[in-house]
């Protein structure tokens, strides 16, 4: 049985001995230079050599599945979005270039897996850029099973998923934690979700807002980011002129109308693209939203935070045009930038979201959620994966009748039964003495679902 392991930022030290033992055949970019075949002797590409004509001999029998492959690979408009966010869209590398370059790593991506006889592809993490993404879909659409790891409802736990669309948590067969300190935990994370929303956040995002004085926008911070990096000059005039028109079109949220809060993703990041699934457009998912309410109903946006707060604001992703389309829709406003989520949450009926954590914060407080995308929560009572406006209507008659207990005690049953599929990456055993969004949890989760993985790979298969 070969498999394909991407390990992406995983460093070889860490899994020096789980490679050693089993011998994948290792897929990475070359920038990686601790996972370079010279120094682990193992069988390696490098995903840089999947774009270029003259890298494999194509299988006489690639033609049979050729043009299938690439049909159902080009419908799926992330396609082409990835490969835009990978390389951006400049003068010389339009989506007109672009697509030729789809074309070599889709073709070079179903010999790879035919000559090397692949059982089944490992990644690190969902595949969200253009080549891991291809490589995976051709995986798929040759009944090769796909793999990865992915953050839990517990931020600081972590599961082994299977299929890029499905994301089907894998039972782990190799399983000893304490339970009570598990249980603990779950408990102090569901309490944090309903105290301040600053102490809810992950710690990066916390200590962006801090330097800027708890301000949405800071000169000072700003020009501080211009003196490291020259060429942020530009993106930061464009974000202020952002800025201000977002905070011109906001209006104070004072309506007695049944209430859907919509919390947007900062974008691009893997959880739009490609998790958020048909919706990684998140005009889309408010156009639906818009067209299957009534006007008895009220639809408040909120805008991520990040975009205003990061220093690697990208103009492609947000114009004043989008927000002033927003503005205009039915029943649609814009909330403040200085409104509290949480406080928002509290006056809603139902909060809608792509996949984002605010979805069980929402579950946290008792409110029904509507979730466009994938969401490591989907399962949980009191969530409702939507897709089309006759989805969406019949997803908010039965999101009336739930009650809100309900909702939070369902909340904590679930949250306890994802101990059951994942790892967890603390070291201190407590989420009040740790940071459980570092890298270091996730790094320390992940190589524990690698050992799993690895120790019992057949067991996964066999599960099917």
């Amino acid at each position: 049985m070969t498999v394909l392991f991407e390990p992406s930022t995983l460093p070889y030290l860490s899994c020096k001995h789980i490679m050693e033992r089993f011998h994948p055949v290792i897929v990475q970019r070359a920038v990686f230079k601790d996972w370079h075949p010279s120094s682990t002797h193992l069988d390696t590409v490098f995903f840089e050599d999947l774009e270029r004509v003259d890298f494999l001999s194509t299988p006489g029998n690639i033609g049979d599945i050729y043009s299938g492959f690439l049909t159902t690979l080009l419908t799926d408009h992330r396609t082409l979005l990835l490969a835009e966010r990978t390389d951006g869209n400049r003068l010389w590398n339009g989506a007109f270039s672009q697509l030729r370059c789809i074309e070599k790593i889709a073709t070079n991506s179903l010999s790879l897996l035919i000559i090397k006889n692949i059982s089944c592809f490992l990644s690190e993490d969902t595949p969200h850029n253009r080549r891991s993404w291809i490589l995976a879909k051709a995986a798929e659409y040759l009944n090769i099973p796909v793999f990865f790891f992915a953050r839990s409802p517990l931020p600081w736990r972590f599961w082994l998923v299977r299929g890029i669309e499905e994301r089907q948590p894998q039972r782990q067969h190799t399983h000893q934690e304490n339970i009570k300190h598990e249980e603990q935990a779950v408990a102090d994370f569901i309490a944090i979700n309903n105290a301040q929303y600053e102490k809810a956040i992950p710690t990066a995002e916390r200590e962006r807002f801090h330097k800027r004085h708890r301000k949405m926008w800071s000169w000072r911070s700003e020009l501080k980011e211009i003196c490291n990096k020259k060429s942020y000059f530009f993106a930061m005039l464009k974000k202020r002129k952002l800025y201000n028109d977002y905070c011109k079109l906001a209006t104070p949220v004072q309506s007695v109308k049944p209430r859907i809060s919509v919390f947007l993703h900062r974008q691009p990041e893997r959880t739009s693209l490609p998790e958020g699934l048909f919706y990684t457009q998140q005009w889309l998912m408010i156009r639906e939203l818009s067209l299957a309410v009534s006007s008895e109903w009220e639809i408040v946006i909120k805008e991520h935070p990040s975009t205003f707060l990061k220093d690697d604001f990208n103009p492609r992703y947000r114009d004043t045009n989008f927000y002033v389309d927003l503005a205009e829709l039915k029943n649609v406003r814009l909330a403040s930038l200085d409104d509290d989520p949480f406080s928002l949450i509290e006056a809603s009926q139902i909060v809608a979201t792509l996949t984002g954590k605010v979805g069980v914060q929402a579950l946290s407080r008792g409110k029904p959620v509507l979730a466009f995308g994938c969401p490591n929560y989907r399962g949980a009572f009191g969530v409702f994966q939507v897709s089309g406006v006759q989805a969406i209507r019949k997803a908010l008659v039965e999101a009336k009748t739930l009650c809100r207990f309900t909702i939070q005690q369902r909340l904590s049953d679930f949250l306890l039964s994802v101990n059951k599929l994942s790892m967890s990456g603390l070291i201190k055993h407590s989420i009040q003495e740790e940071d459980i969004y570092s890298r270091d949890v996730m790094h320390n989760a992940e190589l524990k679902l690698l050992r799993s993985f690895f120790s019992n790979e057949f067991l996964y298969f066999k599960d099917k």
